[in-house]
């Protein structure tokens, strides 16, 4: 069975609001302050092909906060990556590696430089546009893996969520003392 994991990185201002936030709307979720600018989230309900809905509610919301972008991942089975960049609490482009699984339109496939612009890395725009495309890829947590080195985001960004977070089985690099678990209160 291939990798089913779904993740939210949060950059700027609603970074350290996250956990409260959470709780507050009653998710159970794990979240990995990273800086006081970032933070990854991983939330129980958003993991393969039955988190595309909850994924789209946080996500939106976290993004509403002035100068705050939320990169959403959502990975089936290894077969299909798909990243939702959303900013003041819209989806602004969506990513995905295969859309003719999915049987979406092909052009839905994502735009590097939207993305590249929104992130502020505009000499990134290539190699993103690159990885976005290439057909060289076996599983898809390989091109995630590949995507988060080009923007700088850790290695474990790729293929963690909620589950192997909980059962314990996440890389030997994975921060796990600086988690915070969210239940409902």
């Amino acid at each position: 069975m291939g990798a089913f994991y779904g993740s939210m990185l949060i950059i700027g201002t609603a970074a350290p609001l996250a956990g409260d936030f959470l709780q507050r709307v009653k998710r159970t979720a794990y979240v990995l302050p990273l800086s006081d600018s970032h933070a990854m989230v991983w939330d129980k309900e958003v993991q393969g092909f039955d988190g595309v809905d909850d994924l789209h509610r946080v996500a939106s919301v976290l993004s509403v906060p002035e100068q705050t972008t939320v990169i959403g991942a959502l990975n089936f089975d290894d077969d299909v990556l798909g990243l939702s960049l959303y900013r003041g609490g819209e989806e602004i482009d969506f990513y995905l590696s295969r859309p003719e699984m999915l049987d979406e339109p092909e052009e839905r496939v994502g735009d590097a430089d939207v993305w590249c612009d929104t992130l502020n890395v505009p000499w990134l725009k290539a190699q993103v546009r690159a990885l976005f495309a290439s057909d060289d890829v076996t599983f898809e947590h390989e091109r995630h893996t590949a995507i988060a080195a080009a923007f700088g985001w850790p290695a474990w960004v790729a293929g963690v969520s909620y589950d192997t977070i909980a059962s314990g089985d996440t890389p030997d690099e994975f921060p796990r003392d600086q988690l915070v678990h969210i239940t409902p209160a």
